[in-house]
């Protein structure tokens, strides 16, 4: 039997060249402040189409999982947002330096604001109206606004 073949400096990595090019790519376009932002973008839309995805193949049967309760309590994922959402706030108050703005608390940042938003209405109402017509038309109009105002180009230069 032969040895595997050394994997070189990224500790076992199966694409180095890959991640080294998305380092590179993200360090020539991006500045630190931006990457966590980009995170966030990223993470909201991803997580808002999983849960609207997860909730309709509950609601539709066609996922072999059903609600998440505790006893006899339906918990909404937007309670999971909202711990989500202290953690990152958490953080942020803490002050440490090695995790206040990294990308990786900016993607917590936008799942727990996605979890939150997905159940907009239901906040919104105080009231399950989440497969309601009015539910559905609030939340369904919901994804978009964030996701667009990330597409739109930094003036931030522009303005300075």
């Amino acid at each position: 039997m032969s040895a595997a073949p050394a994997s070189g400096s990224s500790g076992g990595d199966r694409h180095p060249r890959l991640r080294e090019r998305w380092r590179r790519v993200l360090d020539e376009h991006t500045t630190p402040a931006q990457r966590p932002l980009l995170a966030a973008w990223l993470a909201f839309g991803c997580t808002f189409g999983t849960a609207r995805l997860i909730t309709h193949g509950i609601r539709g049967g066609w996922l072999p999982w059903g609600n998440i309760s505790a006893g006899s309590t339906h918990l909404h994922h937007y309670n999971f947002g909202i711990a989500t959402l202290a953690g990152v706030g958490l953080v942020a108050v803490r002050g440490d330096q090695a995790y206040v703005g990294h990308p990786g608390i900016g993607a917590l940042y936008g799942t727990g604001s996605a979890l939150i938003a997905d159940e907009f209405a239901l906040l919104l109402d105080l009231k399950d109206v989440y497969w309601a017509q009015t539910g559905t038309h609030q939340c369904g109009r919901l994804p978009g606004n964030p996701q667009c105002a990330g597409a739109l180009p930094d003036r931030s230069a522009v303005l300075a």
